[in-house]
């Protein structure tokens, strides 16, 4: 890397070293509305379902988010498996469409009413089903595993010297196990910046080079009387 690509690339990382700390979540967590039921002892982040009226606006409906533990998950996923075989759908042979079924289950679960004792909104995952479009429940899926990146005790922010680091041990390893150290949304972060930069460089280069070739090249005869002395 030459030096003024390598001063590029610093100016660069003073640039998107912030935006790995402000792209790691999309709110802080004292912005959160967080509940703790006190029974299981579990978290609940406030947030809601969005879903399309007859008239093309949005219906927003507040519920709380609870990213499931352990054992929850796997209740759930038996439930997907008793309902997958009373519908005649092999998990194997249809691996979306029972995909799809686990994470209705899932979320049947993870979806609670905003007030306490904070039940599920749904009793049952074809009540669920019934209630919200899948694009909606989609949504909802993705918004859940946001908030359980949340409670991942993995490091959640990268420093400009991290970054760096850890790009020269990703390069001299040629292996990504040195972000296992950083939480899943971090290391996403890290991956869209390297991107980033690259495609900056790339694209610099680029025209760089397109530049040079549109620009001609002195002929001989021009350059030799260019230089010439006018007779005297």
């Amino acid at each position: 890397m030459t030096d003024e690509a390598r001063k590029r690339v610093e100016q660069q990382l003073d640039q998107y070293g912030s935006m790995v700390m402000q792209q790691l979540v999309a709110k802080k967590w004292e912005e959160l509305v967080v509940e703790e039921q006190e029974v299981a002892n579990f978290l609940l982040f406030k947030d809601a379902l969005r879903s399309r009226k007859r008239d093309g606006t949005w219906e927003v409906k507040p519920v709380n988010y609870h990213p499931l533990r352990n054992h929850e998950k796997r209740a759930a996923r038996k439930t997907a498996r008793d309902l997958a075989s009373k519908s005649g759908i092999d998990p194997d042979k249809d691996p979306d469409v029972f995909s799809d079924l686990d994470n209705v289950c899932i979320l049947q679960l993870a979806l609670r009413n905003i007030t306490a004792p904070f039940e599920p909104l749904c009793s049952t995952p074809e009540e669920l089903e019934r209630m919200f479009d899948r694009e909606t429940l989609a949504q909802a899926f993705g918004i859940l595993n946001d908030y359980s990146s949340l409670l991942d005790p993995q490091l959640e922010h990268m420093n400009r010297e991290q970054f760096m680091v850890s790009v020269a041990a990703v390069a001299e390893g040629r292996s990504i196990r040195p972000l296992r150290a950083f939480g899943g949304e971090c290391q996403t972060n890290f991956v869209i910046t390297m991107a980033t930069l690259l495609n900056d460089l790339l694209t610099s280069k680029s025209l760089s080079e397109s530049s040079e070739q549109l620009m001609p090249e002195p002929s001989p005869s021009n350059s030799s009387s260019s230089g010439a002395r006018a007779p005297t």
